[in-house]
């Protein structure tokens, strides 16, 4: 073979190599990235393409009625949290997917954002359905929630919390856009009713509250965006994932399109196909993950953790050791008990019989906290009485764990006799 052939061979190899190497970084960079910064990313792709699509709209913008505001203390609990807790114990089978479904709809006001109409289309069930669970839901704590707009919300708490205050429910019905223009004077003037009536039907109102989203935490400046809903059902294993992955492609005939949009469609497609990768990747390893750790998401207590590695999930996932550990990097899930960071979910062991190290850390601290203040136990004596219950460990481990719980040795915890 002559130099020029050679050249000619090598050259668009190279080229190859290079495309598809590029092609496995961009992949790698999706993968890796944590779930905020994903969504980021795809929203800013969906403004700036016009190839792209997402199944499920954003935001929507509404008309408060802004003379009738509580200006509540916001706390840190999430308002998925106790809306999910209140689902669970009304709706079981296809209610309770709906009602998760409209949960996650809700804005940080409380309000449902989402059409019914396109919310029955999502779930391939009919809108009588999708009313049925919103009124369940409408009728959960706090007060109010699930409405599509500030009157419906009032109205809402009104049938709840005072359902025979039937002059203010009139004056939500017939007299918003009075009460905005013109006032309670307005109220009165052209509703009809006296003074007392708006007195106590004001008084009423205004210990509502129209955006009772707004009372809870679920945008926090570090907020958490959960990469998937992990929890256990009838014994099983349920996974759902963001929603952010629902991004596609406009179905276009590549032949209308010019040089430039043909690139811009080819790029759109990567990106998609990028996107949908990593949800397989990552969901194939929550669920293994998940499968391993199925007692701790029923209780929720940390201490029944099992030891698992990087090795172990990459072996049953199929995958190299450094995509398990890019795919869980950043990474955080919704529980049932709160969000928990994946990596966290990975234990390593300690001893001889594969016990986890929080397990070991948990009989460290319970056999301290129980010694008899006269004869504190050494970390001999731990080391010991972990041996009894078969953990062998030396007593350098065991001082160092005890060191881990900020407890200090038995003479230091003697002098403070």
């Amino acid at each position: 073979m002559n130099t020029m052939t050679i050249r000619t061979v090598i050259k668009p190899t190279l080229k190859l190599n290079l495309k598809l190497n590029l092609k496995m970084r961009q992949s790698l960079t999706i993968l890796s990235m944590p779930s905020e910064n994903l969504k980021k990313h795809l929203h800013e792709k969906l403004k700036n393409s016009p190839f792209i699509t997402m199944s499920h709209p954003t935001s929507k913008s509404f008309s408060p009625v802004n003379m009738i505001i509580d200006n509540r203390a916001s706390n840190k609990i999430s308002l998925r949290d106790v809306l999910a807790d209140q689902l669970r114990y009304q709706t079981t089978g296809k209610q309770l997917e709906i009602g998760r479904y409209i949960i996650d709809s809700l804005d940080n006001k409380g309000y449902l954002i989402e059409p019914i109409e396109d919310i029955a289309t999502s779930l391939n069930c009919e809108t009588g359905d999708i009313e049925a669970v919103l009124a369940i839901v409408q009728q959960f704590e706090p007060a109010g929630i699930a409405a599509r707009s500030p009157s419906e919300s009032l109205l809402i708490q009104l049938n709840i919390l005072y359902p025979n205050e039937n002059i203010a429910k009139s004056i939500i019905k017939d007299g918003s856009d009075i009460l905005e223009k013109y006032g309670w004077t307005g109220i009165k003037d052209m509703l009809g009713f006296s003074d007392d009536e708006i007195m106590h039907a004001r008084k009423i109102l205004e210990s509502l509250n129209p955006y009772p989203g707004l009372q809870y935490d679920d945008e926090p400046e570090n907020s958490i965006e959960p990469e998937a809903a992990v929890w256990i059902e009838d014994g099983k294993i349920n996974i759902s994932m963001n929603r952010f992955y629902d991004v596609g492609l406009y179905q276009i005939d590549s032949k209308t399109l010019d040089k430039t949009e043909k690139s811009e469609y080819a790029e759109a497609k990567e990106l998609v196909n990028f996107v949908s990768q990593r949800k397989r990747s990552i969901e194939k390893i929550i669920r293994i993950v998940a499968g391993h750790q199925k007692q701790f998401f029923i209780t929720g207590d940390p201490s029944v953790l099992n030891p698992l590695s990087l090795e172990d999930v990459s072996q049953k996932a199929d995958c190299h050791i450094s995509t398990v550990s890019r795919a869980i990097a950043d990474k955080y899930l919704s529980t049932s008990h709160g969000s928990v960071e994946l990596k966290n979910l990975f234990i390593r062991s300690a001893g001889v019989n594969n016990i986890s190290r929080q397990i070991i850390l948990n009989k460290i601290e319970k056999l301290i906290k129980n010694e008899i203040p006269e004869n504190r136990l050494s970390d001999k004596d731990i080391m010991i009485q972990l041996k009894k219950e078969g953990i062998l460990l030396v007593r350098r481990t065991v001082a160092k764990y005890r060191s881990m719980l900020g407890i200090k040795n038995a003479g230091e915890r003697n002098s403070k006799k």
